[in-house]
C-alpha cells in the first residue's frame, strides 16, 4: 500500500528532477569538452544502423490526435506533445546516444505486438 508520505516524497523527487532539467535547459550552447565528447560518441557507436527505428514503429496501428491525457477533473497529467522538440539530429548539448533513445521512445499510440496482443505506448512517464 502506498502511503501519502511515500507518494509525496516521490512527487517531490520528480519535481526536483524537473527543476534541474529546466535549469539545465537554460544553458546556451555546449562547452568545447561536451562537443568533443559527443563527437566521439558519434564516431564510436553505429548510428547509421536504423534497425532500432524500424523495430520501434513495427506494428503501429494508430495514435490519438489529442496529445494530452487528462484526469477526471480535466487537468492535463501527461502531454506527449511536450516532446515534439525531439526531432532530427542531436543538438550539441545532448549526448547523441541519449537523443537517439529519446527519438525511439517518443513513438506513441496503439501497436500490435502479435496476434491478439496489443500495446499502448508513449502515454506515460515510465
Amino acid at each position: 500500500m502506498v502511503t501519502a508520505s511515500i507518494a509525496e516524497r516521490v512527487l517531490a523527487g520528480l519535481s526536483a528532477g524537473m527543476l534541474c532539467l529546466t535549469a539545465a535547459g537554460a544553458q546556451t550552447g555546449a562547452t568545447e569538452a561536451t562537443k568533443k565528447a559527443n563527437a566521439e560518441v558519434l564516431q564510436r557507436l553505429p548510428f547509421q544502423d536504423k534497425q532500432d527505428f524500424q523495430n520501434a514503429t513495427r506494428g503501429f496501428i494508430a495514435s490519438l490526435e489529442e496529445t494530452s491525457i487528462k484526469d477526471s477533473t480535466g487537468r492535463v497529467v501527461w502531454d506527449i506533445g511536450d516532446w515534439d522538440f525531439v526531432k532530427g539530429q542531436a543538438p550539441e548539448t545532448v549526448n547523441p546516444s541519449l537523443w537517439r533513445l529519446a527519438l525511439l521512445n517518443v513513438n506513441h499510440g496503439l501497436f500490435k505486438v502479435t496476434d491478439g496482443i496489443y500495446q499502448i505506448r508513449g502515454f506515460d512517464i515510465s
